[in-house]
């Protein structure tokens, strides 16, 4: 065994084989090499002293006979008799066949039968006893250790397919299997428990709390359960009371098993941060150095392999099934995993580990130059995770490997290139139908941008159309750019890995808009892109000379690539022959002096190169990149008012031939210099024409009617969309062209921002009240409160007004909802009052239901709303209002006594004459007398009794002449009725939000545009969308203005 040699007791009446604790002792410094399991629930008698043993652990332990090597289970037994037992199960393996003539045991090694040499004529074949247990079977064991949560590593089978995988000579292959071997208790599906750091979790608020768990389906709770218990057995979680309860998640794996996760927002909020991460994905596959083998680990289930402090545990609570239950170990979900997996492994790995080792939270590379040199490092690595008690999942491991995918990336022995699924994905995207899909393609396209160096020119036209300002229209220019994108894509640069042993260079490059560079090292002559970068000049760098420019490419550069130049030697390629003596010359301006100072920490040597040999840089440079908009960006930006859009400032190198192509400005070009008249108002200065402004010493540029659109809209936006006049008198004091003021006003008139973002005085039509004819034609109703709980647990008053005789009804409610309200309504209103004929409430939430208006119309009952957001349509307003009024001025002292009084409020209102009518509600209602205050004996004499027919006739009258002098009185004189098809804004109704960090006071004034899709009444509409016809509601023309088409006013 191993380098040591024992006597071995031959019994064929032993079901298993077995050492001694003499025999384990003496292996020790091989116990680490050992893979070993428990089996203190196994009991054997026979060859000890006493009558029976317990088993203290199996052991897999490497012997040698005959020269052969093989790896067989050997049960350890305290107080054995004999050092080594080897029984009928090694026996039978070998086929082993016992001469008891020939005093020799036979064993079939290779095909062919042998004779062992050890067992010679002087040591007896006897009968010493036998070890009386069940036999022990492989699949047994490996059972036994599930059981028992003791990993025994994967199987012979699994080991061989990993191994055959690889790419490797047969020797090699004996090799890196016995590296295995030697660590198969660190593959297995179960996770480990590592002992070098335990995670605590600190609390700012320690408050206790509980989370409503969210339903689950019926279908997935028996593998809910399942799962449980399975962290349960494996000692994830445990079952525990504790006050802190949190909700869990489940979501379906690939294989649709159930994934068991934490909701631990509410958790999170109250604990401490923390901001230990690893270090990003970019530097960290940049700084990868070349290799000639890598191989890729994963842990199983990494979170689950750190514990949690013993009070820690109590915050991961949750429950199930009635069930409570606290997290043993780190769980997902927690905000601070993430920084607690990197901390243990930074204590894991020291670093020794750095120069061939990269870990990106649970995702693990080893990298080296050779096999043995990789042997070594993952010998050495799994050393450290199996000392650290971590386990590996096999089956997503891979080993020896000359091209990985790993964070996205597909590396190999030479560089760095995109994940081919992701470029495909960008090859097969639909072409986009609206901003957040194109959104969306660039997203999936910057993730490779540093593989494109000239991408940011491909994409501008997306860029552009990325604008909110910008109407959308795809055309062939925004299709070409999409196109182009992919082939730019489908052909990405391939990025080297920088070798240690060769030096850097660093070309650098300014132009008027941006900055560009490329990080590289020559082999065997040939250019060898470690990295590219490029950016966009901010304004303020726009103004600088040249030379500042150039300084600051290379300042930027350097902070750019710093990780891969700093401490080292190399060379900087510029085509500004004056950047050269930058260390030399006399600094006159500060900011060259900062430059200056902030390069010194570098060592390297400037060389001027021509600017044609600097083309990668200068290309970089003029197609800087440039971020896509995201919908968080402003509606509109203010840009210097020089600075006109790149759409115009290409139209204007082509200014000639678009006065030569206009009827009136070609005409006065080519009858210019023949005629005198047109020499002295016009003026042709660098091939454009120019007209004198008023006589003056100064001219005005003519602007050609195929760019007047083009320029106020330029002007316009550029001045911050200020009105007509504003923008008008900027347009003037440099450009020329006829009605200038009348296009100007035309165009802004239907500048969709300013339509939205501008104050304006809204329509007011005149009031129309509404005048039915009779009683029980229109019955209006609100509901009001909710109230302090009164009497009998109400908490709102259901309000009803006969519109015509103005007669209310006040029912008192416990809830607010269509039940309620229609009970009431049948119950009491239809019994004691009448059954009308239309009834009118606003768009609560109750009367919209459908119960509602199949109720009502049960009954013949008309169902009508008011407008959304204008209480004023509906008459029941009014009643709430003095409903108000007396709450406030008989229950001020004790608000709950509202109910007491409810009648009360009911019949005082009933009974005093209305304004509208001349009669009181009763009088109109039911023909009864008003009360009176004065005693009979003192009230006058009444000579003709009137009817309550003729009552109705009066009050129909009355009505009728005061709506018409209202009508007068208040002609509305800003209204602006519309038809159906028109375009309009809605008003918004904003409100500002704390937590969004927005305030009103920012927000759009209008949204829309919608389409009129129907007049409902007098200055009421029902507005839909213009796209998906999707109705908006029904609002009143107070809150509609007209929308001006931006597209029509070109």
């Amino acid at each position: 065994m191993y380098r040591f040699y024992f006597p071995a007791l031959v019994d064929t009446g032993s079901e298993i084989c077995a050492i001694s604790e003499q025999v384990w002792s003496q292996l020790g410094d091989y116990h680490h090499k050992i893979a070993s399991i428990s089996s203190s629930g196994i009991k054997v008698s026979g060859a000890f002293k006493s009558k029976q043993r317990r088993v203290k652990q199996q052991s897999l332990i490497t012997c040698q006979v005959l020269g052969n090597e093989f790896n067989f289970e050997f049960l350890l037994i305290p107080e054995l008799v004999y050092p080594v037992i080897i029984g009928n199960d090694l026996l039978r393996s070998w086929c082993a066949k016992v001469d008891l003539g020939a005093q020799q045991v036979f064993l079939k090694i290779n095909d062919k039968w042998v004779a062992v040499p050890e067992i010679k004529h002087s040591h007896e074949l006897t009968n010493q006893g036998s070890l009386e247990m069940r036999p022990i079977k492989h699949k047994a064991i490996q059972l036994l250790c599930v059981e028992e949560g003791v990993n025994y590593g994967p199987s012979d089978e699994q080991l061989s397919a990993v191994v055959d995988q690889c790419k490797l000579s047969s020797s090699e292959k004996i090799v890196f299997r016995e590296l295995l071997e030697e660590h198969r208790t660190l593959f297995s599906e179960k996770p480990g428990r590592t002992q070098s750091y335990a995670h605590e979790i600190r609390l700012k608020d320690k408050r206790e709390f509980f989370k409503k768990q969210y339903p689950v389906a019926l279908a997935h709770r028996e593998a809910i359960q399942n799962q449980l218990n399975l962290m349960v057995q494996w000692g994830v979680i445990q079952r525990c009371a504790t006050p802190y309860i949190n909700p869990i998640m489940t979501t379906l794996k690939k294989d649709n098993s159930v994934r068991v996760c934490l909701d631990a927002r509410h958790l999170n909020s109250v604990m401490e941060r923390e901001y230990e991460t690893p270090l990003p994905i970019e530097e960290i596959v940049r700084n990868i150095p070349s290799f000639k083998y890598m191989s890729t680990f994963d842990f199983t289930h990494g979170y689950w392999q750190i514990p949690l402090t013993e009070e820690s545990k109590k915050y991961t609570g949750f429950r199930f099934d009635g069930k409570t239950y606290v997290f043993c170990t780190l769980p997902f979900g927690l905000s601070t995993s993430v920084s607690a997996f990197v901390r243990c492994l930074n204590s894991v790995f020291g670093d020794d580990f750095r120069s061939f080792l990269v870990l990106y939270v649970d995702d693990g590379l080893v990298t080296s130059q050779s096999f043995d040199e990789h042997i070594a490092h993952l010998d050495k690595v799994f050393s450290r995770l199996r000392e650290a008690n971590f386990t590996l999942r096999l089956n997503k491991c891979s080993f020896f490997r000359q091209e990985v995918p790993y964070l996205g990336y597909i590396l190999n022995c030479t560089g760095i290139k995109p994940d081919p699924n992701r470029v495909q994905a960008v090859i097969d995207y639909a072409v986009p139908r609206n901003v957040k899909e194109i959104q969306k393609f660039l997203g999936l396209v910057n993730y490779d941008r540093a593989f494109c160096p000239e991408l940011s020119s491909a994409a501008a036209p997306l860029n552009k159309l990325c604008r909110k300002n910008v109407a959308w229209q795809w055309t062939a220019t925004e299709q070409n750019a999409l196109e182009s994108l992919k082939e730019k894509i489908r052909k990405a640069t391939l990025l080297y890995h920088p070798r240690e042993n060769l030096p850097f260079g660093l070309s650098t490059d300014a132009s008027d808009i941006g900055l560009g560079a490329q990080l590289f090292q020559t082999v065997n002559g040939e250019r060898h892109v470690v990295a590219w970068a490029s950016r966009m000049l901010h304004e303020r760098e726009t103004r600088y000379t040249t030379y500042e420019r150039e300084l600051l490419a290379l300042v930027w550069a350097l902070g750019k690539f710093r990780i891969y130049l700093l401490g080292k030697q190399f060379t900087v390629f510029t085509d500004n022959s004056s950047l050269t003596y930058i260390k030399t010359c006399r600094l006159l301006s500060a900011r060259i002096a900062r430059y200056a100072l902030a390069i010194q920490e570098y060592d390297f040597t400037i060389e001027h190169i021509p600017g044609s040999k600097n083309v990668v840089a200068d290309a970089l440079s003029r197609y800087a990149a440039v971020r896509p908009p995201s919908p968080s960006d402003r509606l509109f930006k203010i840009l210097p008012l020089l600075r006109l859009s790149d759409e115009l400032t290409k139209s204007l190198k082509t200014i000639t031939q678009a006065q030569a192509a206009d009827k009136k400005l070609g005409d006065i070009m080519k009858n210019f210099d023949r005629d005198p008249k047109l020499q002295q108002r016009f003026i042709i200065y660098n091939n454009a024409l120019y007209i004198r402004k008023n006589n003056e010493e100064y001219y005005l540029l003519c602007v050609p009617n195929s760019l007047t659109f083009q320029f106020v809209r330029d002007y316009h936006e550029r001045l911050g969309h200020f009105g007509a006049y504003k923008t008008w008198r900027a347009l003037k004091s440099e450009l020329w062209w006829n009605n200038m003021s009348r296009d100007v006003k035309r165009y802004i008139q239907g500048c969709e921002i300013c339509q939205k973002t501008k104050h304006c005085v809204m329509s007011n039509p005149p009031l129309r009240p509404i005048v039915p004819k009779t009683k029980g034609e229109l019955v209006a109703l609100d509901l009001y409160g909710p109230l302090p709980t009164s009497r009998g647990g109400v908490t709102f008053i259901l309000v009803l007004l006969d519109v015509f005789t103005k007669y209310v009804k006040f029912y008192a409610l416990k809830k607010a909802t269509t039940r309620s309200c229609l009970n009431r309504i049948i119950k009491s209103y239809f019994v004691d009052i009448n059954i009308p004929k239309n009834i009118l409430s606003d768009h609560g939430t109750q009367f919209k239901s459908p119960k509602w208006k199949e109720s009502l119309e049960s009954f013949n009952i008309k169902v009508k709303f008011s407008s959304v957001r204008h209480p004023q349509s509906n008459p029941s307003e009014r009643i709430m209002k003095e409903l108000g009024r007396m709450c406030r001025a008989y229950c001020a002292d004790q608000h709950t006594r509202w109910a007491y009084e409810l009648a009360n409020f009911e019949n005082l209102l009933n009974s005093v004459i209305h304004e509208t009518t001349g009669f009181s509600p009763i009088e109109l209602q039911f023909g009864s007398d008003r009360a009176k205050l004065l005693p009979k004996n003192k009230q006058g004499p009444v000579n003709e009794k009137i009817t309550v027919e003729r009552k109705i006739v009066l009050a129909r009258e009355s009505m009728e002449s005061k709506a018409a002098r209202r009508a007068v009185a208040n002609p509305g004189s800003h209204f602006q009725e519309f038809e159906e098809g028109d375009y309009v804004l809605l008003r918004a109704n904003v409100v500002s939000s704390a937590i969004k960090a927005e305030t009103k006071k920012f927000m759009l004034l209008f949204e829309g545009p919608y389409k009129i899709k129907k007049s409902v009444s007098y200055a009421t509409y029902v507005i839909v969308d213009p796209v998906t016809l999707a109705e908006r509601g029904t609002f009143h023309a107070s809150h509609l203005k007209k929308f001006y088409n931006p597209m029509q006013m070109q």
